[in-house]
């Protein structure tokens, strides 16, 4: 799909109709979520709701999700934040996880400011709940950008995630990837400890 991307990108604006007269064809969710995404800005505005319709044909919401919030991006005014308000509803029936947060937190940057908070910590809740250390010091990490200036959540947290990673070199990376997010006292010891796992 990638391939395919790169490709409507230099296609004429008339072919883009015809790609969206494919995409119910496409038997895979995720790349039919991906030729959406490719056409998002693309299309006239006479198929732009078809296109949005094929999103909410998707049966699994993340890629519902994926496809929403790119359709809604070139969309003006109120059409935008009731689509995107409709892929955060979607978001919330992910049953995984891991998957939920990681939707969540891609979404959260798109939303209009009095959905942010709500879907930021509806991540933080998922993300938590992770199961595997890996995955749920990646997601806390992630998330972190969105609760600096908030109660309830702090690096402390993601760095006890990724010290609870077993696999050395994944603990270097999860460690590293925390840096930035640190007082000059915390990064050194971090500095340090990541090192100490690659020798």
């Amino acid at each position: 799909m990638l391939t395919l991307s790169n490709l409507v990108e230099h296609l004429p604006d008339e072919i883009s109709g015809e790609l969206l007269n494919a995409v119910p064809s496409v038997v895979d969710e995720w790349l039919r979520a991906g030729l959406l995404n490719s056409l998002a800005g693309r299309l006239r505005a006479e198929s732009i709701d078809r296109a949005i319709a094929f999103a909410r044909d998707l049966i699994d919401p993340a890629p519902r999700v994926d496809a929403l919030s790119s359709l809604a991006h070139p969309l003006p005014g109120e059409a935008k934040i009731d689509l995107l308000r409709e892929a955060y509803t979607s978001a919330a029936q992910i049953e995984d996880d891991s998957a939920r947060a990681e939707t969540l937190t891609a979404l959260i940057g798109q939303l209009p400011d009095e959905m942010k908070d709500a879907a930021t910590r509806e991540a933080l809740a998922a993300a938590r709940a992770t199961v595997d250390p890996e995955m749920r010091a990646m997601l806390l990490t992630d998330l972190l950008d969105y609760f600096e200036q908030k109660p309830g959540f702090s690096v402390d947290e993601a760095l006890s995630a990724a010290r609870q990673i077993e696999k050395a070199a994944s603990r270097a990376a999860a460690l590293s990837a925390l840096i930035g997010h640190l007082s000059p006292d915390q990064r050194q010891i971090i500095i340090n400890e990541t090192l100490g796992l690659m020798v």
